[in-house]
């Protein structure tokens, strides 16, 4: 996965976690400073994107259909919220026969 601004000057690029795997979702953080990323093989990668340091994995979760940022609390010195990205999964549901 490469980021680019909107001049489409290439700022990083981020390879996926393994071999074959392809980014399904992606999903900014409301101050643009993490971007969530989930791929086939059911990882989910948290990247700074000013260098494209991966702050956080998340393997093992299975397909992921959606990704939304929700925002939890303050935090204690109420200088920044605290943040969750939510990890949603659609499940085909086949009607009894």
């Amino acid at each position: 996965m490469s980021l680019h601004r909107l001049t489409w000057q290439k700022v990083w690029t981020l390879p996926p976690p393994s071999q074959g795997l392809k980014v399904t979702v992606m999903a900014w953080r409301p101050d643009s400073k993490i971007l969530a990323v989930a791929y086939s093989g059911g990882e989910v990668s948290l990247a700074d994107v000013e260098n494209a340091d991966v702050v956080h994995n998340m393997q093992n979760v299975g397909e992921v259909s959606c990704l939304s940022w929700t925002e939890l609390a303050e935090s204690a010195d109420k200088s920044a919220p605290i943040i969750s990205v939510k990890i949603i999964k659609l499940y085909e549901i086949s009607p009894n026969k």
